[in-house]
């Protein structure tokens, strides 16, 4: 009968554990300094030059024929669980968009801000 009540108590406390807030922290892609992108030029900047002020972009894209885009993104947060399958999340956020034509920036954006994000049962 004892090994019944222990039993029956191990599996409330885990199916109870789950409840009870957990924090995360996150990091993703590298952080983007605004000093390197001040010295991006369009019509100047090689791919070579990004490389060398950004390292290599958190992804590429085929535009067209002659384009491509490169896209730098850093973020950080903390995610939080807050049970019964709800988990919410702040951070920030950096965003580096380049089209690239030829190997030489044509355009550029560069965002960034607050990310909160809630998921799961409200």
């Amino acid at each position: 009968m004892k090994v019944f009540r222990v039993s029956v108590g191990l599996m409330i406390l885990a199916s109870v554990s789950g409840c009870f807030p957990r924090t995360y922290t996150y990091s993703v892609g590298h952080d983007i300094p605004a000093e390197a992108v001040t010295k991006i030029t369009k019509g100047t900047t090689t791919t070579a030059q990004l490389v060398q002020l950004l390292g290599e972009p958190y992804g590429k894209q085929v535009v067209s024929d002659t384009d491509e885009k490169w896209i730098y993104m850093y973020q950080v947060g903390e995610s939080t669980s807050k049970g019964l399958g709800k988990v919410e999340s702040e951070g920030h956020k950096k965003m580096l968009d380049i089209l690239v034509r030829g190997g030489v920036v044509t355009n550029f954006a560069y965002t960034e801000g607050p990310v909160e994000i809630q998921q799961g049962a409200q």
